[in-house]
């Protein structure tokens, strides 16, 4: 590899805060929200124009249960008063089946800055975490780059919610990545939305072959949540139909609050590019598009209601399940999941299956805990190796890769968010690090908050 050398440069402080958080997505709208509605001063960086992670850059706008343990609601905090006001503003179909509730993401976008700025929040978009001054184990400043060119921006706390862990990473934070056999990491798929789709149609077709996927809401609206088409999918390929797409069933086809006649799909699968790398992710991207041509043209052929669908919208990027897993003090295992294992440093819970897609075929493992039951999650495992002055939240925290299969949908993610940023800004006003927060005030302050701990 050629190597060319950077001149040494200046770099202007565009913000001081006492706690900035990196990456706009559920974890991190969880941590700014925690971190300034806890007394610090808070600055959010977030590469896009908007926030919501792959709920909305990946249009994966659907709450998967893990908050609900078919007994009583195991998240609370942030995550249900953003599940509320989404539904608040029919953006969100909120069920009884506690779980698989999908949401409108535009709305969540505009929720989502509507929360910080009344938080006070410092939201700084078009923003990219491009590097990390440390100094004898503490983060200095994280350098970030926009069109206004190279600036810094320097914290008492920094807290990385990117999903990738890119901030732990150049701050030279161990880590690790995909299966521990070969480090393949889980597929990507690319969400999109298609419009003229008969719902009611294909709600029919459902219940008259003795198919779930066509629900009501408490109050009585229809609306679509499906699973499936085992049998039309193979009838697609034995016809030459869907010649790359490796999944043998639709991941999920569901109504976008209150859209007549659209839907997300999620029905693809994107195998052996690592997130990581430009080159592969393009790539990605390239294949997921192929991918929806294919699924299109199956959905209109052999799916009832779906005869003059058209393609609406995809996803800004394609959705990623996994890249790095930042190793702190506590690396969560797939024993802790199976086994409900209960922490006594706990800051969020989960009942959120093992789900993992496979790296290099068409089978997913799925493991679910009994009703009733869940893990708690440590807070040791929010605490990297290390850096004294740096908080993991979101799908970047220490663990395996079955665990990551676990915890790294978006409800867990806003807890873990909550979690972080109530942990960073308790060490600024403090005056301590992470590793030396009394764990009793962190979770005295997150149950005040709404947090379910027990």
């Amino acid at each position: 590899m050629q190597f060319i050398e950077v001149p040494a440069q200046q770099v202007p402080v565009r913000l001081e805060a006492d706690v900035v958080v990196c990456g706009g997505g559920p974890a991190g709208i969880g941590a700014a929200l925690a971190a300034a509605r806890t007394g610090a001063k808070t600055v959010l960086i977030e590469r896009y124009g908007f926030l919501g992670g792959m709920g909305t850059a990946a249009a994966v706008c659907t709450f998967a249960y893990g908050y609900h343990d078919k007994r009583r609601f195991i998240i609370g905090g942030v995550f249900q008063e953003i599940r509320t006001k989404l539904h608040q503003r029919g953006a969100l179909i909120m069920t009884e089946r506690k779980g698989w509730e999908p949401f409108n993401p535009e709305h969540y976008k505009m929720l989502a800055f509507d929360l910080l700025q009344e938080a006070g929040v410092h939201i700084l978009c078009h923003t990219y975490v491009s590097d990390v001054l440390v100094d004898n184990g503490r983060i200095k400043a994280v350098l970030i780059e926009s069109k206004a060119g190279r600036q810094a921006v320097v914290a008492d706390l920094y807290i990385d919610a990117t999903g990738d862990g890119d901030v732990a990473a150049r701050a030279g934070v161990p880590f690790e990545i995909g299966r521990e056999s070969d480090q393949a990491t889980q597929p990507h798929t690319l969400m999109y939305f298609l419009g003229n789709v008969d719902v009611h149609k294909t709600g029919e077709m459902l219940a008259q072959t003795g198919r779930r996927g066509y629900w009501r809401t408490p109050e009585g609206k229809p609306y679509l949540n499906a699973t499936g088409f085992v049998d039309e999918i193979k009838a697609a390929k034995a016809a030459g139909y869907l010649p790359t797409i490796m999944r043998d069933h639709v991941a999920s086809i569901f109504t976008i609050p209150w859209l007549d006649n659209v839907v997300g799909v999620n029905f693809g699968r994107i195998t052996g590019r690592l997130a990581l790398d430009p080159k592969a992710l393009t790539e990605a991207e390239i294949i997921g598009r192929e991918q929806i041509r294919e699924g299109l043209e199956f959905l209109r052929r052999y799916v009832p209601g779906f005869e003059r669908a058209e393609v609406i919208a995809t996803g800004p990027q394609v959705g990623v399940r996994e890249t790095r897993r930042i190793m702190g003090e506590y690396v969560i295992n797939k024993d802790d999941i199976i086994e409900q294992r209960q922490f006594d440093d706990v800051i969020a819970q989960s009942c959120y299956m093992i789900d993992i897609h496979s790296p290099d075929s068409d089978t997913t493992t799925i493991v679910k805990l009994p009703p009733g039951t869940h893990y708690d999650i440590p807070y040791r495992s929010l605490v990297p190796k290390q850096i004294d002055n740096l908080l993991l939240a979101g799908r970047c925290i220490s663990a395996t890769h079955e665990a990551l299969g676990s915890f790294r949908v978006q409800a867990i993610c806003l807890a873990l968010g909550q979690a972080a940023g109530t942990a960073a800004a308790l060490c600024a006003q403090k005056r301590t690090t992470p590793r030396e927060l009394n764990v009793a005030d962190l979770q005295k302050r997150l149950e005040v908050d709404g947090a379910i701990l027990s």
